[in-house]
């Protein structure tokens, strides 16, 4: 909308509604020049109402039921938060933050979906993702015969017969050796062969038991020392075009390896090897990736380049394919070498029909033509002798489609039978063909009922009843099958109830065991372990549920059966159990093993003591093991009761030493610990303080004095909520009005941090206020615009 146009349509509101809008924006604005980074600015709110006025109704309905649910109460911590969408045309925000009603605008623009689509590599292009070392040739090893010598090249001369020797040479900038009595050989641009011969030769002449062609006394072998280095160029469309430094028995592929491979424009299959300013030979690296050959993979010399033009034509093969990726295909190559290059169809390939996806060449494109075609392709016969190969276009994308999932062509069959599963439907099969297939019904198979479902012609399933009894060959209820039948055999034990007995008590393993007919209570008791050395063997009680004859509520039986000591008396040989009997066997009244307690630390005599009796106190135990020494620190006593998982109990020894029987003299229970420790010397003080540590404890010195021994209260300290904790658990905070908790050796003094969200934060209460009051300011005007 034209802004001339916008400003008389504003002009129609009125004046009160517009002055009360701009007033609140303006003060605001003056008053908080903090908050104008989130109040929306005069021009802002033009451009706002302009973009309501182009909603259609059904989406300023929607604006308008989200403003009217939109909080009016801001906290303190208001932002302008990157919310996540709830649905197609708004966003949630927390609760109790402010709405930005350009937001709610933008949100209700419809979506672009993001297609996302897995991208095929160039065939070959992972070859090259290695490291290049992982491709150089071999330090060690023997030497071709045939590798042509150069400056820079190690040789080792060998003798042996009437004569020993062994020498190193390098060959020199003039391309030869200096070989001892034989004089100067020229051997560069010779092949390792050559030089040997020439070498044999040389020493023929000085060393009489030498041979040319051998046949002498003496032998010579030249072999290859250090390899020299040579320098080749590998440039046109490589990934890292340039000069390398490659081993002299480096081949081109080596140098390629080297170069990064051929670009994404680059060429795989006329790779030139360029020497003397002469095509050499040309390289297709398909031979080697599809099938092993490198009949072109020729040596590289010094100055040699290797060229890599563009490629000129690539297909894509996706689909139901052994190998999809992006193909290079040569002229003259068609639909049979791409088939071939992607290793062949899937197994699931449909091979009557592919997709082609088809760009229409630069030179057939017309005013009014499509851009692209879609083709549908038959790769039946595609190998047959003779058969002429489809030709493709460059940038064809080849589809070949799976089978169709759907299989009709089978019966099942499950429940109570030997192999239960799919079969292959045959023509004129009959219900007992399929029972035989999977081996026959198990010896629990309900035989008088079972159930076929039939998949009508609708996709409807209808239940057929099957009597299994007579299902005879050539029998009337031998039903012939139809395709993705499905035949269920029931069991018989879906018609028994679940059959089980329960114990509990002075046995090893109670709990609840399966029932059997004619089980009785010694069988249930030796299935649970055998009584334990505590149960009352004169009697155990088994309680049984029972109905009354009419039906009603159920009612338990009890019976009392002597087990004896093994629980192998005649009366629970010969006691009968009954589905759901509950078994319980007591324990012997008053058996109890020991209960022992330890007592450690600065007594006369520490270690286990057992009690004498249920209600033997702290102060006895203690007596017992010889009383206190006098190294003893009754005020770091500490008591840690197990029972329970009860662990430390806060209690005060001298108390408990002075008034047995009191409050502190508590009585004991297996497994209580008692630990007295010795004098302790110092105080630990820990939290936020300027340096947490153990202090050495002085008579009389308060918290305060400890704390600021530790470097003093940090910044984010909580004074008011320090504690002491004594060392028999007790504990003690400071106080306002009255004096702290005196402090005790080995006491430790703990300063809590403040809660960093305490407190209010005046600043950002105003920043957030600012931004809510300018928001309303433009809510009002959109309402008011928009009614």
């Amino acid at each position: 909308m034209p802004r001339a146009n916008l400003e008389s349509r504003t002009r129609s509101i009125p004046r009160h509604k517009l002055w009360l809008a701009f007033a609140i924006l303006a003060l605001t604005g003056s008053v908080f020049a903090t908050a104008t980074a989130t109040a929306q600015t005069p021009a802002e709110t033009a451009d706002l109402l302009e973009r309501v006025e182009n909603l259609s109704p059904a989406q300023r309905a929607l604006l308008m039921e989200r403003l009217r649910g939109a909080p009016m109460v801001a906290d303190s911590t208001v932002t302008n938060p990157s919310a996540q969408p709830i649905d197609d045309r708004f966003e949630a925000r927390p609760l109790g933050q402010s709405l930005d009603v350009a937001d709610s605008l933008t949100a209700l623009s419809s979506k672009r979906p993001q297609l996302a689509q897995a991208e095929l590599r160039r065939f070959g292009q992972s070859l090259f993702d290695q490291s290049p070392e992982t491709f150089s040739p071999g330090s060690f090893g023997p030497v071709p015969a045939d590798y042509v010598i150069g400056v820079g090249d190690e040789l080792v001369v060998e003798i042996w017969g009437d004569v020993s020797l062994r020498d190193t040479y390098r060959v020199d900038r003039s391309g030869s050796i200096l070989v001892r009595d034989a004089g100067r050989i020229t051997l560069t641009g010779m092949t390792l062969d050559a030089a040997r011969r020439t070498v044999e030769r040389q020493l023929a002449r000085v060393i009489s038991g030498v041979k040319p062609g051998g046949g002498g006394s003496t032998f010579v072998d030249v072999t290859m020392g250090r390899l020299r280095a040579i320098r080749v160029f590998v440039i046109g469309e490589a990934t890292r075009p340039g000069g390398y430094e490659v081993s002299a028995v480096s081949t081109v592929f080596q140098a390629l390896y080297a170069a990064g491979g051929p670009s994404e424009i680059g060429s795989m299959r006329a790779i030139q090897l360029i020497r003397n300013n002469r095509i050499t030979a040309e390289l297709d690296l398909y031979e080697w990736l599809t099938r092993g050959l490198r009949t072109q993979d020729l040596t590289l010399r010094d100055g040699d380049t290797v060229f890599i033009p563009v490629t000129n034509s690539t297909v894509t093969m996706q689909g139901e394919v052994r190998r999809p990726a992006i193909f290079e295909l040569k002229p003259g190559e068609g639909v049979r070498e791409l088939v071939a290059f992607a290793g062949g169809l899937g197994a699931n390939a449909r091979a009557d029909l592919a997709h082609v996806e088809r760009v229409r060449p630069h030179e057939d494109r017309a005013v009014g033509q499509l851009d692209r075609l879609h083709l549908d392709l038959s790769l039946e016969g595609v190998f047959d002798v003779g058969a002429p190969s489809v030709p493709l276009a460059d940038g064809d994308r080849v589809t070949v489609l799976p089978l169709s999932d759907r299989v009709e062509a089978y019966v099942s069959i499950g429940g109570s039978v030997g192999l239960p599963g799919r079969y292959g439907y045959e023509s004129g099969m009959r219900l007992s063909d399929l029972v035989q297939r999977s081996q026959g019904l198990w010896r629990d198979a309900y035989r008088d009922r079972a159930v076929l479902v039939r998949v009508r012609d609708d996709y409807t399933r209808q239940s057929i009843p099957v009597n299994l009894s007579s299902i005879q060959p050539d029998s009337a209820g031998d039903v012939t099958l139809a395709p993705m039948d499905s035949l269920h055999v029931f069991s018989r034990e879906i018609f028994q109830e679940e059959r089980m007995l329960s114990i509990h008590g002075e046995v090893r393993v109670p709990g609840e065991y399966p029932y059997f007919e004619d089980m009785t209570l010694q069988d249930l008791v030796l299935a649970a372990g055998g009584l334990l050395e505590s149960a009352e063997a004169r009697s155990a009680q088994v309680s049984r549920v029972t109905l009354d004859g009419e039906g009603g509520d159920g009612l338990a039986e009890l019976f009392d059966v002597e087990l004896g000591r093994d629980g192998s008396s005649p009366e629970s040989a010969t006691f009968g159990l009954s589905n759901h009997d509950h078994v319980f066997v007591r324990k012997l009244p008053g058996y109890e093993l020991q209960r022992n307690v330890i007592v450690e630390g600065e007594v006369r005599y520490p270690g286990v003591y057992t009690l004498h009796s249920r209600e033997e106190r702290l102060s006895s135990v203690i007596a017992r093991a010889g009383g206190l020494l006098d190294t003893a620190y009754p005020t770091g006593f500490r008591f840690v009761r197990s029972e329970g998982d009860v662990g430390n109990v806060g209690l005060d020894l001298a108390k408990a030493m002075k008034d047995p029987g009191g409050a502190n003299d508590i009585i004991l229970m297996a497994g209580d610990e008692i630990v007295i420790p010795p004098q302790p010397m110092s105080v630990r003080v820990v939290g936020a303080v300027g340096f947490p540590t153990s202090v050495v404890f002085e008579k009389g010195k308060s918290i305060g004095d400890y704390v600021k021994n530790a470097g003093g209260f940090t910044r984010d300290a909580d004074k008011g909520g320090t504690k002491i904790v004594y060392p028999n658990g007790l504990s003690g905070g400071v106080r306002r009005l009255w004096p702290d908790p005196g402090v005790k050796p080995g006491s430790t003094i703990f300063v809590p941090s403040r809660d960093p969200t305490e407190g209010v934060d005046w600043g950002q209460v105003i920043v957030g206020t600012t931004s809510i009051i300018s928001s309303l300011a433009t809510i009002y005007l959109v309402i008011d615009r928009t009614n």
